[in-house]
C-alpha cells in the first residue's frame, strides 16, 4: 500500500487520473450528482471526458444498469464518491468486480469519509482532510 500526501484531495484525484486516463482511454464515469467544482475539472485538466452516471435516490450510488450502458471501449475509470459518510459497500463491491472484467481502475472518492473504518476497496482512493476535520487543506492518496 502507498501513501502519497497532498495538499488538497482535488490535487490526489487530478494525479490519479493523470495516471490511469490516456488519450485512447480518457473516458471517467462519474455520479451525476457530484462536486461540481472539484471532481468534473480534475477529469478535464486531466484530459479526460466525464460522463456522467444516474445515481439511486436512496443512497447516491451509482445506478448499476445505467453505469453498465455508459461503458465502452475508451473508458478508463471509474469515480466513486462516498457522500457525507454513507459508504455503500455492497454496490461498491458489485461495480469494482464489474470493472475488475472490463479492465477499468477503480478510484474510490472518500473525502466525506475519512476516518472510516472501512477495507479499501478500489483501486486507489482519495481522502481529504479538509471535510471532517478542523483543517483547511490536506489531501491523501492510496493505492
Amino acid at each position: 500500500m502507498n501513501k502519497i500526501f497532498t495538499s488538497y484531495a482535488r490535487t490526489g484525484l487530478y494525479l490519479a487520473l493523470n495516471i490511469v486516463l490516456s488519450p485512447e482511454k480518457n473516458e471517467a464515469l462519474l455520479p451525476a450528482f457530484t462536486c461540481a467544482t472539484t471532481v468534473t475539472p480534475a477529469i478535464l485538466m486531466a484530459g479526460g471526458k466525464p460522463i456522467f452516471v444516474e445515481v439511486n435516490r436512496e443512497d447516491l450510488s451509482m445506478n448499476f444498469n445505467d453505469l453498465l450502458s455508459k461503458i465502452t471501449s475508451k473508458t478508463s475509470v471509474i469515480l466513486l464518491h462516498h457522500y457525507y459518510g454513507f459508504f455503500n459497500e455492497k454496490s461498491l463491491k458489485e461495480i469494482c468486480k464489474l470493472a475488475k472484467e472490463k479492465n477499468i481502475t477503480v478510484i474510490e472518492d472518500r473525502a466525506h469519509c475519512y476516518g472510516i473504518d472501512k477495507e479499501l476497496i478500489g483501486d486507489i482512493v482519495v481522502y481529504s482532510f479538509s471535510k471532517n476535520l478542523n483543517n483547511p487543506s490536506g489531501g491523501l492518496v492510496i493505492t
